[in-house]
C-alpha cells in the first residue's frame, strides 16, 4: 500500500479507501463535516485499520515538526535536497506528500474520529448492524490473518497507538491552520 517514495499519500489513499474516509475536501467542505465511517470512534475500527491510521498519524506528525510553512502550503512537502541520501531530488520531492485537500480530509477525519470517541453518538440499531456487517463482509481470512500478524509485529495495541497519536496530529494540523487557514 506504501510502496515508493509516496507513503503518506499512499497510506492515506488505502485508508479512504478501506476505511470509508474522505480522500479529498474542498475548503468550504470541511466546516460540520461528520465521517459516519467514525461515529463510533476508536471502538469502530477494527485493529488493523487502527494500526495503519495511527502509523499514519505519528508519520505525518513527525513531518509537521520538520516542514516549515512554504513547504507546508506551497510545495506541500520537503524542499529539494533537503531529505536524507541522493534520493532527494525536485523529481521526488515534488508530489511527495500531501495536498491541502487531502490535509482537510484528514482534518475532517481525525476531528470526527476524536470527537465521536470522547463523545459518542447513538446509532440507530439498523446502522449499527450495517456497520458490523460492511466491515465483516470486506474482510475474507486471508485479509485477516494478514492483519493480526501486523498487529503481532508492531508490539503495540493500534488502538492505543492511535489514541495517542489521533489528537496530537489534529492539534499539529490545528496550529498550522491558525497560523494560515487552509480549513473555513
Amino acid at each position: 500500500a506504501c510502496a515508493g517514495a509516496r507513503p503518506l499519500p499512499s497510506m492515506w489513499k488505502w485508508l479512504a479507501t478501506n476505511v470509508g474516509l474522505p480522500l479529498e475536501a474542498p475548503k468550504g467542505a470541511t466546516r460540520g463535516l461528520d465521517i459516519a465511517a467514525l461515529w463510533p470512534g476508536y471502538s469502530g475500527l477494527n485493529q488493523g485499520h487502527a494500526l495503519v491510521l495511527g502509523l499514519f498519524c505519528k508519520l505525518y506528525n513527525h513531518l509537521l515538526m520538520v516542514l516549515d510553512d512554504g513547504e507546508f502550503y506551497e510545495e506541500h512537502g520537503p524542499k529539494p535536497g533537503t531529505g536524507p541520501g541522493p534520493r532527494a531530488t525536485a523529481a521526488n520531492a515534488k508530489g511527495s506528500n500531501l495536498s491541502l485537500s487531502q490535509v482537510r480530509a484528514i482534518v475532517t477525519s481525525l476531528n470526527s474520529l476524536v470527537f465521536h470517541t470522547h463523545l459518542p453518538r447513538a446509532l440507530p440499531a439498523k446502522q449499527q448492524q450495517q456497520h458490523h456487517h460492511h466491515h465483516r463482509d470486506q474482510q475474507g481470512e486471508h485479509h485477516k490473518q494478514m492483519i493480526i500478524s501486523a498487529v503481532a509485529a508492531c508490539g503495540e495495541d493500534a488502538t492505543a497507538m492511535l489514541t495517542e497519536a489521533a489528537p496530537l496530529l489534529l492539534r499539529s494540523l490545528y496550529e498550522r491552520d491558525a497560523r494560515r487557514p487552509f480549513c473555513q
